[in-house]
C-alpha cells in the first residue's frame, strides 16, 4: 500500500473513504464532525475475574458531551451490584476505528463491514491507509492517538438514578455539543448540560469528582487534569458543575500518549454488599475510539473488612486480602475465636470475655474511675442524667444535654440563658439563673438555695486588698457608685468610717490599733441601693454602721436627716467648712502634694457642695457644685496616675468674664475632669471644663512657673500685670458656706 502524505490525503484519499466528511486541520490533529460511533466492546477477561463488561454502540457528534450511563442505547447499562464494600471502575481506550470502504460504515475489524469490503484506518502519525500496525512505520500504530474527558463521574444507589433522574428526565439520555438546546435550558452547548444534585434526592453521592485538580484523587492510571473546553458548567446543581468556571474535567490520556491504549482506574469504597449501583457522569472524546469500560467488584467481602473469600480463582482489587474466617463479621478475619459472643473475635476484641468492652476497654468520659464500657451510667456532668453504658442503664434519666448539669430531664431554656427549668427559677429572665452574678436593678438575681438567695445588689465576688492600705471590690453591673465602711469590729456597730465613691477602691491610711484590726464591708448605692450582703450564718446584714456616716449621702440610721443634717454629725470634720486657698506667684507657692494632703485630712460627702475659683485681673472664674465626694475622691485616686472622667448628673453652676460674672445654673451636663498626666502632671487637676468657657487648673507640680491656669484664656498667672492671681477650693455642707449664693 502506498504511503501517503498529509497534504495529498487531505484532498484526496480521505475524501474518497470518508465521503461527505469534512476535515479540519489543526497541526497534526483533525476533528472529525461528523454521526461517528463510541463504541464500549468486551474486553478478553479472564473469568475467574469478578467483572462486570459494558458494550456500548452510540452515535454521538465529536466533542459532544454525552451520559456514560444510558438505558436508552443498548448495552449501556452501568448498573452492578457489588459482593463487597469497593469496586474498581476502569475506562479504556484503544482507538483502532476505521470506515468500510464500499459502505462507509465505521468499523474496528473486516467483519464489521462484511463480504467483499474492507475495514481501512490510518496510521496515526503518517495519516496514511492501514490495515493494522504492519502498515505504519515503525514505532507508529494503525488508529488515531487515544484520548477523551469524564465529567463528575458518580457512583449512585441505583434505586436513586432510576427515581430521581432516568425516570422523570429522559434528556439525560441525550448528548449535547453547541448546537442543541437541553429541555428545559435557554441555550445551546455542553455549557447547558442537565445537572442533578443526587444529595437533594435524600442520598449522598459516595463519589463525585468536580472539574479540579483535586477530582483526581482516587484516581490512577493515564488520568490527567484537563482545563480544555467542553465541560459543563450548568450552575443549577452541584453534582455535575464546573465550580471553578475553569472548563475543566478529567482526561484520559494526552497527546503526548501517541496511539498507545490508554486507560484510568477509580477504586471506590464504601459501598453496601448486594445494593444495586449505577456508574453515571458525562464524557466526551477528541477522535472516534474504542473504549472498555470495566467494572470489577473483586474477591466477596461482604462485611467489607478488606479480608475477602478467594475461592473460586477471583481477583483481588487494592487493598484487599485473602483470609476471612467468617464474611459476615467485619471485626472477625484472620481468627473466629469470640468468646464473649460480641462479634468481635481475637486479637481485635479488647476483652474477650466482657461482651461490652471490645473496641475500646480504658475510656472513662465521666472520670468516676469506671470504664465506660463496664459503667451504668456515663454522666460527665454529675447531675444524676446520663447516658447507658457497656453495664446497662442506671442514670436517672437520660440527660437531654450532657454538660450542662441544669439541664438534663427538659432542655427547655426560654430565655437562652443555658439554664433550663425547674433549676432556672425565672426561665423568662436571661439575668436570673442559678448562682448568677448580682446586677444593680433593684432585684435578686439569685435563685432559691444559693448564696445570697433573699437580698438585693450586694456585691458579687471577693473584696481584698490591693495593696496594704488600698481596699477593693468587684464591679456590678449597672452600678454608678459605691459605699465601704470601716469598723474595728466584725459586727459593725455603731458609727464607722468609710466613704462614697465611683471608683472601685478606697484608698485608706488609717492603722487599726495595737492588738486591733480593721473589718471592712461594700455595697452599690446607686442607681438601686444594695444591700450588705450576708453573714457567715447566711443571714442578711441589716444593722451595720448603725450611726449616722457623716458625708456618704445616706440616712444611715434612718432618722429622716442625712449626713449634716443629722445631730450626729455636729461637729464632724465632714461637716465642717474646708478651705485649701494660696496666691499663685511665679515662685514655688506649695508642696507638690499640698492639694492631695487636703482632700486626704477633709471628707466631703454626696450631699456636700464644692467651690473651684480663681480670681484673675478683671474677673473672677468659678464654679460650684453638689457632691464634693466625687471631685474629692475622684482626685485621691487618679492624681498620682491619671484619669479623665465625665462629671455625673447633679447640679452645678459657673461665673466668668463670659457670664458677665455672675452665677449661671444649675448645670446637670456632665464635663471634663482630667487628673494626673491626663492633665500637666502629677497631682494636677483640670477641671469642670464648660464647653466656651473658663478651663481651670491646679498644678502643685510646677516649681519655678504659676500653679495656676485659665487654659481658656491663658496659662499663666499673669505675670504681666503684676497682679497674682488666687485659688480658693472650698467644701461645706451646704451651697451657701461652699460658695457664696
Amino acid at each position: 500500500m502506498a504511503h501517503q502524505t498529509r497534504a495529498g490525503r487531505q484532498g484526496g484519499i480521505l475524501a474518497h473513504l470518508f465521503p461527505g466528511v469534512r476535515t479540519i486541520m489543526t497541526g497534526r490533529r483533525r476533528s472529525l464532525i461528523s454521526g461517528l460511533v463510541l463504541a464500549f466492546v468486551l474486553a478478553a477477561i479472564p473469568s475467574a475475574r469478578a467483572a462486570i463488561v459494558k458494550n456500548h454502540d452510540r452515535k454521538f457528534p465529536v466533542g459532544a458531551y454525552c451520559p456514560i450511563e444510558s438505558r436508552a442505547a443498548a448495552g449501556a447499562d452501568l448498573s452492578f451490584t457489588p459482593t463487597g464494600s469497593s469496586a474498581q471502575i476502569t475506562f479504556r481506550a484503544d482507538n483502532m476505528i476505521g470506515q468500510c470502504q464500499v459502505s462507509s460504515r465505521l468499523c474496528f475489524t473486516n467483519a464489521d463491514c462484511g463480504a467483499q469490503d474492507t475495514c481501512v484506518r490510518f496510521c496515526g502519525a503518517d495519516f496514511v491507509t492501514c490495515q493494522s500496525d504492519a502498515d505504519c512505520n515503525p514505532g507508529d500504530r494503525c488508529g488515531e492517538w487515544n484520548h477523551f474527558r469524564l465529567d463528575n463521574v458518580t457512583v449512585v444507589p441505583k434505586s436513586v438514578f432510576d427515581q430521581h433522574l432516568l425516570a422523570p428526565s429522559p434528556f439525560y439520555e441525550n448528548c449535547y455539543d453547541d448546537t442543541t438546546v437541553p429541555p428545559g435550558q435557554l441555550l445551546p452547548g455542553v455549557a447547558e448540560v442537565p445537572s442533578f444534585d443526587f444529595n437533594a434526592a435524600g442520598t449522598a453521592s459516595l463519589n463525585r469528582f468536580f472539574d479540579t485538580p483535586a477530582g483526581l484523587a482516587g484516581w490512577t492510571g493515564d488520568v490527567y487534569f484537563d482545563v480544555g473546553d467542553p465541560a459543563p458548567r450548568n450552575p443549577s446543581g452541584p453534582n455535575y458543575d464546573d465550580l471553578d468556571l475553569t472548563g475543566g474535567g478529567l482526561s484520559i490520556g494526552q497527546i503526548q500518549d501517541g496511539t498507545r491504549p490508554v486507560s484510568a482506574s477509580l477504586l471506590v469504597g464504601g459501598l453496601t454488599p448486594g445494593v444495586p449501583y449505577v456508574v453515571f457522569g458525562w464524557w466526551s472524546i477528541n477522535f472516534p475510539s474504542r473504549m472498555t469500560i470495566t467494572i470489577e467488584t473483586g474477591c466477596p467481602d461482604l462485611d467489607g473488612d478488606g479480608r475477602a473469600i478467594c475461592s473460586g480463582g477471583c481477583v483481588l482489587l487494592p487493598g484487599q486480602v485473602c483470609g476471612d474466617c467468617n464474611d459476615t463479621k467485619p471485626h472477625c478475619a484472620a481468627s473466629c475465636v469470640d468468646g464473649d459472643g460480641d462479634g468481635w473475635c481475637t486479637p481485635n476484641d479488647c476483652n474477650d470475655a466482657v461482651a461490652s468492652c471490645n473496641q475500646d476497654c480504658t475510656s472513662d468520659v465521666d472520670g468516676d474511675a469506671r470504664i465506660d464500657c463496664l459503667d451504668s451510667c456515663i454522666d460527665p456532668d454529675r447531675d444524676g442524667y446520663g447516658q447507658p453504658g457497656g453495664g446497662g442503664f442506671s442514670c436517672t434519666g437520660v440527660d437531654c444535654l450532657e454538660g450542662n448539669s441544669s439541664c438534663n430531664a427538659d432542655c427547655t431554656d426560654n430565655d437562652a440563658d443555658g439554664y433550663c427549668p425547674p433549676a432556672d427559677c425565672a426561665d423568662g429572665d436571661d439575668s436570673r439563673y442559678p448562682n448568677a452574678p448580682e446586677i444593680n436593678d433593684c432585684t435578686d438575681q439569685q435563685c432559691p438555695g444559693n448564696p445570697g438567695f433573699g437580698v438585693i445588689d450586694e456585691t458579687s465576688g471577693l473584696s481584698d486588698f490591693k495593696t496594704q492600705t488600698v481596699f477593693r471590690w468587684p464591679a456590678q453591673a449597672g452600678a454608678s457608685q459605691y459605699q465601704v465602711v470601716r469598723s474595728n469590729q466584725p459586727t459593725f456597730p455603731g458609727a464607722c468610717a468609710g466613704t462614697v465613691t465611683t471608683g472601685l477602691t478606697w484608698s485608706d491610711l488609717a492603722v487599726p490599733p495595737r492588738g486591733g484590726a480593721f473589718y471592712y464591708l461594700d455595697r452599690p448605692i446607686a442607681p438601686c441601693l444594695g444591700s450588705w450582703g450576708q453573714n457567715s450564718a447566711g443571714v442578711e446584714r441589716t444593722s451595720v454602721c448603725t450611726g449616722e456616716i457623716c458625708g456618704n449621702g445616706l440616712d444611715d440610721d434612718h432618722d429622716g436627716a442625712a449626713d449634716c443634717l443629722d445631730v450626729d454629725c455636729a461637729g464632724s470634720p465632714a461637716c465642717q467648712t474646708a478651705v485649701f486657698s494660696f496666691v499663685d506667684t511665679a515662685a514655688d507657692d506649695i508642696p507638690d502634694t499640698a492639694l492631695f494632703d487636703f482632700f486626704q485630712s477633709h471628707p466631703a460627702g454626696l450631699l456636700d457642695y464644692i467651690l473651684f475659683q480663681v480670681v484673675e485681673p478683671g474677673q473672677t472664674a468659678a464654679w460650684c457644685s453638689q457632691n464634693a465626694a466625687y471631685y474629692r475622691n475622684t482626685y485621691l485616686s487618679s492624681a498620682t496616675t491619671g484619669g479623665f472622667f465625665l462629671s455625673g448628673s447633679w447640679q452645678k453652676w459657673h461665673r466668668s468674664m463670659t457670664t458677665g460674672n455672675a452665677w449661671v445654673g444649675p448645670d446637670t451636663t456632665g464635663h471634663s475632669n482630667s487628673y494626673g498626666y491626663e492633665a500637666l502632671g502629677t497631682n494636677s487637676w483640670c477641671s469642670e471644663e464648660f464647653p466656651f468657657d473658663m478651663s481651670l487648673c491646679v498644678i502643685p507640680g510646677l516649681h519655678d512657673y504659676c500653679e495656676v491656669a485659665d487654659a481658656a484664656f491663658s496659662f499663666d498667672c499673669n505675670q504681666s500685670t503684676q497682679i497674682p492671681w488666687t485659688l480658693t477650693i472650698r467644701t461645706a455642707s451646704s451651697r451657701q458656706a461652699a460658695c457664696g449664693f
